[in-house]
């Protein structure tokens, strides 16, 4: 597994090694060294790293083919608040769709 992957994956989230570490836990120093090529993320900490980015374990090490979808890339682009904003009108937007269905 290529060490500027997790980087980047982390670059992409927007997470610094501290808030990731918290995040799948385990220490800052421990993700700089997972990194740096000097260590490997446990089969725990990949779990933990895959609830967190929605990719599965197997993308996240490289094993897939496809590049992460540009609809991800973007959406990962976003600050909080417009995420909060997308998630809302998704949800709402789901919602209508399952009534018009129902509503048949």
């Amino acid at each position: 597994m290529s060490a500027n992957r997790y980087r980047r994956i982390r670059a992409r989230m927007k997470l610094s090694q501290v808030e990731l570490g918290a995040a799948i836990g385990c220490s800052r120093s421990y993700v700089s060294r997972v990194e740096r090529g000097m260590d490997e993320y446990t089969h725990s900490h990949l779990l933990a790293l895959s609830e967190l980015t929605g990719w599965p374990v197997g993308e996240l090490m490289g094993q897939t083919q496809q590049p992460i979808s540009p609809w991800l890339e973007g959406y990962l682009a976003l600050n909080d608040d417009q995420r909060v904003l997308f998630d809302t009108v998704a949800a709402a937007t789901l919602e209508l769709a399952r009534n018009q269905d129902l509503s048949k």
